[in-house]
């Protein structure tokens, strides 16, 4: 396995201080939190590394392994970790503890939504994690349809793209209110 640093205002790669050994395995999720440690995921075997300044060297600690390989990793702003792989969705505190899980892969990945929860993907929409509910529940106001990709961006603006369409719409009051739509007529591709 090998992870690399790259420094994106030099437009270089830059070697660690002090990595520490990983396993032989492929890197198949990481993510960066919001405290500055990098989660990795190599299949079900979990690690967090942590920048130890003192020492001058990232020190790695083994987590619990996953119930199945994991294929992507989101942080919630709750600070629970969540685990999507082929067997389920797990959730995670920050020490790496596992606080719940549902069975069975989502439709398709997760995203961080303007609330700050985890949201899915649906064959007909977007359905978001309702904590008090401890389920997820479609989202008011998404548009119909298949979704592909999902950027939410702080001011509760959320860009919604599936085939033929792309769309801005607002986060407001708990549902989300349209704003504007471009389709094939302004340079979307219809299909892939």
């Amino acid at each position: 396995a090998s992870l690399r640093l790259l420094d994106l205002g030099a437009g270089r790669e830059r070697t660690p201080s002090v990595l520490p050994a990983l396993r032989p395995s492929p890197i198949t999720a990481l993510l960066t939190r919001a405290d500055g440690s990098l989660w990795l995921a190599q299949g079900a075997a979990l690690s967090r590394l942590a920048f130890d300044a003192q020492a001058a060297a990232w020190r790695r600690q083994p987590l619990p392994a996953a119930g199945s390989a994991v294929a992507q990793m989101l942080e919630a702003s709750d600070g629970r970790i969540w685990l999507v792989g082929a067997a389920g969705i797990e959730w995670r505190d920050g020490g790496g503890a596992t606080l719940g899980g549902l069975p069975g892969s989502p439709p398709g990945p997760l995203w961080r939504g303007p609330d700050g929860q985890p949201w899915v993907a649906l064959e007909t929409g977007l359905a978001r994690w309702v904590p008090g509910a401890a389920s997820f529940e479609p989202v008011a106001g998404a548009l119909p349809g298949p979704v592909l990709d999902l950027l939410a961006e702080p001011d509760g603006s959320v860009w919604l793209a599936g085939l033929g369409r792309l769309s801005r719409l607002q986060w407001e009051g708990g549902r989300l209110l349209p704003r504007r739509s471009f389709g094939p007529g302004d340079g979307v591709p219809a299909a892939l």
